[in-house]
């Protein structure tokens, strides 16, 4: 993608973040001003604007802190894990590895971004204990444990329109 659709997209974003930000005054709002801030930091990461990223970033935990953090049981899927696990994503991407990222990643309670009624985190797939991996030369494993018990969220057969209130 060249620079300049780097720079046109993360203008967008910052755009539409800078605008919403004063007219938020519900949750569907807080999910959405907190969602903008990753998609700003994404594409500053792409765009290898590492210092931006980390500010869209640090933007993204005011509205975190209004919302509770069960991001598998809220409307938006935002919250603080959400944001934590963007800073594992987005550190990854910048390819910082070791004890940075393992930081990083520790700060990030799995089981709150599982969907409502799921113990199974969705950042790693939960595998049977006798796995090919783990079972050795041999060893028999079970049919279903090549398979993650969970795919991902579901979503909700009627779709929900937020209104943002107007000024």
């Amino acid at each position: 993608m060249p620079t300049t659709t780097h720079d046109r997209t993360l203008a967008a974003a910052e755009l539409a973040a800078n605008q919403l930000e004063p007219h938020v005054r519900d949750d569907p709002g807080v999910h959405l001003l907190g969602m903008l801030a990753p998609a700003a930091s994404v594409t500053a990461t792409v765009a290898y604007d590492y210092d931006r990223a980390q500010h869209w970033l640090d933007q993204a935990e005011r509205p975190a802190e209004r919302t509770p953090d069960a991001p598998g049981e809220n409307r938006g899927a935002f919250s603080a894990s959400n944001v934590g696990s963007w800073r594992v994503a987005l550190a990854t991407q910048r390819g910082e590895t070791g004890r940075d990222l393992l930081d990083l990643a520790g700060r990030v309670d799995e089981r709150e971004l599982a969907p409502a009624g799921d113990a199974t985190p969705l950042s790693s797939p939960t595998w049977d204990a006798a796995s090919p991996a783990t079972a050795g030369p041999g060893k028999k494993h079970s049919a279903g444990c090549c398979a993650p018990r969970r795919a991902g969220p579901t979503r909700s057969a009627t779709p929900r329109r937020w209104k943002i209130p107007s000024p």
